[in-house]
């Protein structure tokens, strides 16, 4: 092992690497282990001979990064080195859209991947039945960067988003909360040390503040000196409303919007009936979502790429995360607010959360990283994912200067003090790293250093999905490198060309969200017995929240908040998580056995030999199967929305009781053949059954039922069935003419038929005409993503409609010539 290595890196195992591999391998019989293991000791290293001693015993290797890209880089890296020990590993990224079947990767022995990969590739190989793992199983799991994963990451649940049929007809709401945002904006001034919400036009004239606003009769009143007018008046309901002195303006708002949008439902919005519970509960975190879209930045929690929001996670690893969409709302919010194509919501049904997915592997999982933080995040580790700590010693003394603290008081000074600072450790011919809690601060940063450095010395790294990381696998004399905490934490930045003149030095330029990230993020200068030095430069205005600007007890504040956030983790999140996981095991198996008895009735069962042989196995689901499994992971969304919204800690007993209830019911509707619920559903089912029995002899009646019990669900928003009906009153003429039961008056149904699902067709176009109309009036211009995007929906509708009259018009021609 030792002179394979030599071979590939040219380096020996040291003895820290040497005696890491050895505790690792004799972990206890019933726990796995975690290493802490200084920065720079090679922790790569050590993980790859862990994964050949492991594959080399027969077993399947997970190594288990931070992010993808170093998922990446390090299975190129270390492909030579196993390849030695004629093992193979790849690692699991989805380089193009994944549809269906095994991934090639996991028929290697050892496969690299982000956690929230493999979460993903075992949700589609356990629930969607993709069979993506090819069989393979959590044998043995090693971790980089554990303390990332298993603290930081420790309430993060891994979804594959399901979309609910119809919820594009939401999108109105969406719409209409979001311009009575903006015209609150503009309308709420604080007046005499008091908040108004006043109707009209704001404006002055002669140094005083003026209203015009439209009387009962619509003509336009001027009040010339508002300040005076409100003073002296003590009903103002014709123009506004005063702010209730003990009321937050934030509540405030909150209730204005809610009567808002519930009156508009009541009176103009017509809910599919499915989602009436849905919608009533949901107004309150759309509202919220939505001052929260208003609020976030675009590249401080987002950033905008190819049409698409693309979260931030700036806090922890600032990694820009490609496949993660906000929920509640708060993603559509943010497409609006920019103009994007819209895409609908989408509901959490199948998850697997990384305590769920981590303990697969039992005693079997080993995780290494710089730092494992506080004693209470110790604890956290321990507890939660059965493991025992060990803490390696350094092979050399850290030759690390930690310089002073500087707090500067404004944005400006904190721009001077770190551009000097960097330019003047550059000066000289050492390197500078700077990581930015933000994309946007590292742009700001990068510009004002531009104005007085060479532009040819200044690297950025602040995309994980742009190869931007080759632009700092080294640093050269004099160069400064801006990033964000991509940089922090797995970033190994080869320091060769500048220790002779002090190594690199690193300035963070925000307060670390813990002691973890922290220590990471200064990890990457003094490795290896290198020299180096850090040094936090934080602006006053981030760190408001304290009373005053002593770094050390903002550090041990900070310290306290993380501790009593674990402990609450433990307490009370975790219980939930746990109970989720366990849950969502019940549920795939109910879903399982409603799958294994709809392809028996449908003869996708063969005997042979009187033993009954499932031929589950990459077998494509039916129409009506697929159908029936989403109304049911449908009904299901709205159980585990009812746990979230319970405010008060959870009572585990009592949701394990409703969870049996709902499966009792399940079953009950399955049995009954009314699991439906939704309408769309039977539409898609009729129209499979229509298109693959083109004489509908032998499935009229069962083709008329899907599209009856549609209409029975919902008739306002059923216009697909209505027509599909009157298409099979049409196209069943057929059928009656063998049976000589002909309906005389079948073409008069087809034509109420018809003509029904027109006027619901005119009412969808009149919705998609008022959120064109309501977009206008914020953006003009009719070329933005968001407005051709409704263009097209009203051309597809309109287009359709003209089909629907033209058959009309046929059939009333027919039935003239008889």
């Amino acid at each position: 092992m030792k002179q394979a290595n030599f071979l590939h890196t040219k380096f020996h195992l040291t003895d820290a690497q040497i005696l890491s591999c050895l505790i690792a391998l004799n972990a206890n019989v019933d726990k796995g282990r975690l290493l802490q293991i200084g920065t720079g000791e090679g922790k790569s290293t050590i993980i790859s001979v862990l994964a050949v001693i492991h594959a080399l015993k027969g077993k399947k290797v997970d190594i288990i990064t931070s992010s993808p890209v170093l998922a990446e880089r390090d299975a190129k890296e270390k492909e030579k080195f196993y390849n030695m020990f004629n093992l193979q590993c790849s690692d699991n990224n989805d380089k193009s859209l994944y549809l269906a079947g095994p991934k090639k990767c996991y028929r290697k022995e050892i496969v690299y991947g982000e956690a929230t990969q493999f979460q993903f590739d075992t949700l589609r190989t356990e629930y969607a039945q993709l069979n993506t793992l090819d069989g393979r199983k959590c044998e043995v799991a090693i971790v980089d960067e554990v303390d990332s994963m298993l603290i930081d990451d420790s309430s993060k649940i891994a979804r594959l988003a399901t979309s609910m049929a119809g919820m594009d007809q939401l999108h109105i709401i969406y719409h209409v909360l979001w311009n009575r945002i903006v015209y609150l904006q503009d309308k709420i001034i604080e007046i005499n040390d008091k908040m108004y919400l006043l109707y009209g036009k704001i404006g002055f004239e002669e140094g005083k503040l003026i209203l015009e606003y439209a009387d009962e009769k619509g003509d336009i009143i001027k009040i010339s000196d508002l300040k005076t007018y409100l003073a002296s008046t003590s009903d103002i309901s014709h123009i506004g409303q005063s702010m209730p002195e003990n009321e937050e303006l934030d509540v405030f708002i909150k209730k204005n919007l809610d009567i808002y949008v519930r009156e508009l439902i009541k009176t103009s919005i017509k809910i599919p009936k499915h989602f009436v519970d849905f919608v009533d509960t949901q107004i309150p975190k759309w509202i919220d979502n939505a001052i929260t879209a208003l609020n976030y930045q675009k590249n401080v929690h987002y950033v905008v790429q190819e049409g698409l929001i693309k979260p931030v996670d700036y806090y922890s690893t600032g990694i820009v995360q490609s496949s993660t969409n906000w929920s509640d709302g708060l993603h559509q919010f943010l497409q609006i607010k920019h103009n994007l194509k819209m895409t609908s919501e989408t509901f959490t049904t199948n998850f697997l959360s990384n305590r769920g997915y981590f303990t697969k592997y039992r005693s079997n999982l080993f995780g290494l990283t710089g730092t494992l933080g506080s004693e209470k995040a110790k604890q956290v580790l321990v507890d939660v994912y059965k493991v025992d700590l060990v803490i390696i010693p350094n092979l050399c003394r850290k030759q690390y200067l930690s310089l002073p603290d500087i707090v500067a008081m404004n944005e400006t000074e904190w721009l001077e003090e770190i551009c000097h600072s960097a330019m003047n450790e550059s000066s000289k011919e050492r390197g500078t790293l700077v990581i930015c809690e933000t994309i946007e601060h590292s742009i700001l940063i990068a510009k004002k250093l531009q104005q007085d450095y060479r532009s040819s010395g200044i690297k950025l790294y602040t995309m994980n999905n742009m190869n931007q990381e080759k632009n700092v696998e080294t640093v050269y004399p004099g160069e400064i490198i801006i990033a964000t905490n991509l940089a922090g934490r797995g970033t190994d930045i080869k320091t060769d060309q500048i220790e002779k003149n002090g190594g690199l030095h690193v300035i963070v330029t925000f307060m670390p969200s813990n002691k973890r990230v922290e220590e990471q993020a200064f990890g990457r200068t003094a490795r290896q017995g290198k020299r180096g030095t850090g040094q936090r430069i934080l602006n006053a205005a981030s760190l408001t929240h304290n009373q005053d600007f002593d770094t050390q007890k903002i550090t041990q504040l900070r310290d306290r908040i993380e501790a009593e956030m674990l402990s609450t983790f433990e307490k009370y999140e975790f219980k939930v998580i746990t109970l989720k996981d366990e849950l969502f095991v019940e549920f795939c198996s109910l879903l399982n056995e409603i799958r294994q008895n709809i392809r028996k009735n449908i003869g996708l069962f063969s005997t042979i030999k009187n033993d009954v042989k499932s031929v589950f196995t990459n077998v494509i689901p039916s129409v009506y199967e697929s159908n029936v499994l989403l109304s049911i992971e449908e009904q299901w969304a709205m159980f585990l929305r009812k746990i979230d919204a319970q405010k008060s800690s959870i009572d585990i007993e009592k949701v394990r009781k409703e969870y049996v209830e709902f499966r009792a019911r399940i079953n009950k509707d399955y049995s009954d053949d009314c699991v439906i619920k939704n309408p769309y559903y039977h539409i898609v089912i009729g129209n499979d059954l229509v298109i693959n029995d083109s004489s509908l002899i032998s499935k009229y009646k069962q083709v008329m039922k899907h599209f009856d019990r549609a209409i029975e669900l919902d008739p306002d928003h059923s216009a697909a069935a209505f027509a599909g009906k009157g298409w099979l009153l049409l196209k069943g003429k057929e059928r009656f003419i063998f049976s000589n039961k002909q309906d005389l008056d079948y073409k008069e149904s087809a034509v109420r038929a018809f003509n029904r699902a027109l006027e619901i067709l005119s009412e969808e176009m009149a919705v998609l005409t008022s959120i064109q109309t309501l977009l206008q009036q914020r953006c003009p211009n009719i070329n933005t993503a968001l407005s051709k995007q409704l263009i097209q929906k009203i051309n597809i509708l309109g287009t359709y409609c003209n089909s629907l009259e033209n058959v009309v018009t046929v059939v009333r021609k027919s039935q003239r010539l008889i």
